[in-house]
């Protein structure tokens, strides 16, 4: 398992119930005051709620309904990981994650719907949280999520280890061993000696005689 795949059905699904919510509060915008008369329709005939709130909702449902859309007509990948890092694509945009900058793998629960946090070391922008994968428009089935989590988990601290092996190998060829250069060295001396002839011999010095004393200006 190093691949999880979004399910086209329910992206298209997502996509219509966002559109039609869209559609909805632009209605809501231009006739706020036909629903200023219940009690949950008049906060969004405040200042607030129809200049501030209802704006927002429009763009996010209509936002999330296109991103659904375009998924939906992809290549419907939600989680694909590989041997240099990890690729998660989410309502947001595709995120690349590095091994080493992957902390963990978090469950959190939006709007009755369950999604997969991935946290970074690091952090960024928007915090630790890197990408979120919501788990109810993937094909994975429910029970097979911790096996998910798993895999992740494990393939992580493979690459790690491995990272660290190539990390640590250069330094180690590139350490200085005391004993083979002294081993060397003594070779090298050996070899050396071994080649002189057995008869040659450094010749001795010339003894120092004193000088002869001298006596009157010619030193006779």
């Amino acid at each position: 398992m190093n691949k999880v795949r979004y399910s086209r059905a329910r992206l298209i699904g997502m996509a219509a119930l966002m559109l039609l919510a869209t559609m909805a509060f632009i209605w809501l915008f231009g006739n706020a005051d036909a629903v200023a008369g219940s009690r949950r329709g008049r906060f969004f005939a405040t200042a607030l709620g129809h200049g501030v709130v209802l704006p927002l909702l429009i763009a996010l449902t209509g936002f999330v309904g296109c991103r659904a859309a375009a998924m939906a007509m992809g290549t419907l990948e939600a989680i694909e990981f590989q041997g240099s890092a990890l690729f998660v694509t989410g309502i947001w945009g595709r995120k690349r994650i590095a091994w080493s900058n992957l902390d963990a793998l978090v469950l959190e629960n939006a709007g009755g719907q369950q999604q997969l946090a991935f946290r970074t070391r690091g952090g960024g922008l928007f915090g630790r949280t890197a990408a979120r994968v919501p788990l109810g428009l993937t094909e994975i089935h429910s029970s097979r999520v911790e096996e998910l989590m798993d895999v992740i988990s494990r393939q992580r601290d493979l690459a790690c280890a491995g990272r660290r092996e190539e990390v640590e190998a250069p330094a180690a060829a590139e350490s200085f061993d005391a004993d083979a250069a002294m081993a060397r060295y003594l070779a090298r001396k050996a070899a050396g000696e071994a080649s002189q002839p057995p008869g040659a011999q450094a010749a001795p010095a010339a003894p120092q005689l004193p000088p002869r004393p001298s006596f009157g200006r010619k030193g006779l």
